[in-house]
Formats: structure tokens, sequence, C-alpha cells
């Protein structure tokens, strides 16, 4: 995807956004699967409907050491 990336930037300057984020904000980049779990797993613990469930569920599984 960056070689995709360069190449396009290369072809069309100044065709590239760069977003400022808010103060307090964070961003997740899940280019691979160890960023990916953490970006799900917060996601998903802060989710409104769910997000308790993911938090107690995450919390056997710590105190079962596994």
């Amino acid at each position: 995807l960056t070689d995709a990336m360069r190449a396009i930037l290369h072809d069309r300057p100044g065709c590239g956004v760069g977003i400022r984020l808010p103060k307090g904000q964070q961003r997740y980049d899940i280019g691979n699967f160890p960023s990916y779990f953490e970006a799900f797993i917060d996601f998903a613990a802060a989710d409104p409907e769910c997000g308790a469930m993911v938090r107690e569920h995450m919390r056997k599984i710590l105190e079962q050491g596994s």
C-alpha cells in the first residue's frame, strides 16, 4: 500500500491529504495483526452496547493467565 501511495504522489504531486486528529484522539494503524488486535480490543471495549461484556471477558482471560 505504501508503494502504491508513493507512486500516486509521484504521478500526481499535491494530491495527498493529511488529517490532524483533534486532541485526545488516537490514530490506529491496522497494517499488521498485533496492531489490528489492539485497535479491535480498544473499540470493542468502548462499545456502548457490548463494551461491558467485552471488558468482563477480558478480565476473566487475564485472571486465568491465558
